[in-house]
């Protein structure tokens, strides 16, 4: 269960990003020697000042039994979810061996994890940060994209609705009286992928019968065509709509996290050389960071400190955290997560 999953194991949100990790506990607490920004919030990835005591020996105790990557995540989400009152519930973070430079957001606060990004970014935690920011601002904001069987039953529905389009156009067409099996030859229709009337097997038809037959299966096929078209470009603008809106506010997690704003450029700038241009459900990086250019007007820096200090203090202890059945997943408690009701309420 402790094992150390493999270096390469990254993040990257529904554009969506990947995650993984090589950083020791120095790195955690301390943002890449090479960023000389003075753009960053003005208090550590950790702040002492803000934390318990025992705060160092939680993590401490944290770094000795989770594995690396595990660590790294752990301290981020931590960080992320403390200090953006986002800790009322748990988070469960799966690592996956597959060496994808993307994420995606599934069951509610579960984050699926895969590799590439990390290798690319070096150890950049403010980078890693802003992708993880951005992960949890799917969930925050219910951008739940469509299961595969969601998708198939809205598909479904094309189909039949292209067929009683096609049905009315040809029908209104015809004689008056002489679409009496039209609802078994519908049943036909595309080698019955629509279920919308009886089967026509064992029907003789007339010829009038079975060209009106081919011109329905012809119109409905090119009815359907259309709208399907339709329907696929109003989902990718969807799911663009909710990567520009999951960049803005990733962003805004993770400098009032206390990391610095320049992350979110720079994975943006590493992500412009990896494959995610080919994938149509995910907007160009090059659009992304144009558009991520407006957050630091949208949430100034120094707005964002003065909240996350006053988070963090409301919420100063670390969040514990535990393995689930699942080895690779770890969760992530909330807040209030291990008081015992016999200590609320003793007999």
């Amino acid at each position: 269960m402790k094992s150390s999953i493999a270096s390469s194991l990254t993040l990257s949100l529904c554009g969506c990003l990947a995650i993984a990790s090589h950083a020791t506990a120095a790195q955690v607490n301390a943002s890449p020697q090479r960023d000389n920004t003075t753009s960053s919030a003005p208090y550590p990835l950790i702040s002492q000042s803000l934390l318990p005591v025992t705060a160092e020996d939680e993590y401490q105790k944290a770094k000795a039994e989770l594995p690396e990557d595990y660590y790294l995540l752990y301290r981020v989400v931590d960080r992320l979810a403390r200090a953006n009152a986002l800790d009322n519930h748990p988070w469960r973070i799966t690592l996956a061996m597959d060496y994808e430079a993307n994420a995606f957001a599934q069951t509610p606060n579960q984050l699926s994890l895969y590799g590439g990004l990390v290798d690319q970014l070096h150890g950049d935690l403010d980078a890693l940060a802003c992708v993880v920011g951005h992960e949890m601002a799917h969930h925050s904001e219910r951008h739940e994209s469509l299961s595969t069987a969601e998708r198939e039953a809205i598909d479904q529905q094309l189909r039949e609705a292209a067929i009683a389009e096609a049905q009315d156009e040809v029908a209104n067409n015809r004689p008056r009286g002489t679409g009496a099996n039209m609802a078994r030859v519908l049943g036909g229709i595309f080698g019955g992928w629509a279920r919308v009337g009886g089967a026509v097997a064992g029907t003789v038809l007339g010829r009038g019968q079975q060209n009106s037959q081919a011109k329905v299966e012809a119109r409905a096929e090119e009815i359907y065509l259309a709208n399907r078209v339709q329907q696929d470009e109003q989902w990718r603008e969807l799911d663009h709509q909710h990567d520009f809106a999951a960049d803005q506010l990733g962003y805004k997690y993770a400098v009032q996290a206390g990391f610095k704003r320049t992350g979110c450029l720079r994975a943006m700038n590493v992500l412009e050389g990896l494959d995610l241009e080919k994938s149509e459900s995910h907007p160009t990086t090059a659009t992304r960071s144009q558009k991520l250019l407006s957050a630091p007007t949208q949430y100034p820096t120094v707005e964002l400190t003065k909240a996350g200090k006053v988070q963090l203090a409301d919420s100063a202890a670390p969040l514990s955290y535990r393995f689930t059945s699942d080895p690779d997943q770890l969760e992530i408690n909330s807040r209030f997560n291990g008081e015992e009701i016999d200590s609320r309420f003793p007999q």
